[in-house]
């Protein structure tokens, strides 16, 4: 009825933190120290340009549960915008590889398109020459074209072998 009050009220996760949350509890046996750097990118202040730390301060977040939680709480407070670029956060993994020394997965959940096409592409190329898995999990309609062309046709990659999940066949 109208005016009744919602006794058990349930916040509905995203597509993002579904994403998130389904591929983090898969990784998250691998990861030996439960510290995850988690970055956003694509909101008003950063633009195509940077990312911004999703944990404390910058620190890593401590498992796909607190990646989530503060994720959630950045998702309340910034404006997306574009143009989206994911240079930043593929820079932001390979510093991360090399301050580590240790093999590491980016994980990119996003929407499709990228501004800068080309810049992309080198970045990935850049990327394939360390310890870093990329892995672009798309949520919403795409478009997916570039994504595909990423995955297929840039044979500068130094390891070309990848595979593609295809949920739709």
């Amino acid at each position: 009825s109208a005016g009744a009050a919602c006794t058990r009220c349930e916040r509905v996760p995203n597509p993002y933190e579904r994403a998130v949350s389904v591929i983090g509890r898969t990784l998250e046996a691998f990861d030996d120290d439960n510290l995850i750097p988690a970055f956003g990118f694509g909101d008003r202040r950063t633009t195509d340009k940077s990312v911004f730390a999703l944990g404390e301060g910058g620190a890593p977040c401590r498992g796909f549960g607190e990646v989530l939680s503060q994720y959630r709480s950045a998702a309340g407070s910034v404006s997306l915008s574009g143009p989206t670029s994911f240079v930043p956060l593929i820079d932001q993994a390979v510093a991360a590889v090399r301050q580590t020394g240790a093999y590491h997965i980016l994980l990119i959940v996003a929407d499709g398109q990228v501004s800068n096409r080309q810049a992309n592409a080198d970045a990935i190329v850049r990327a394939s020459d360390y310890a870093l898995s990329i892995v672009m999990v798309g949520v919403g309609d795409g478009p997916w074209d570039e994504m595909e062309e990423f995955d297929d046709e840039l044979p500068q990659r130094r390891d070309r072998k990848s595979t593609r999940l295809n949920s739709s066949h």
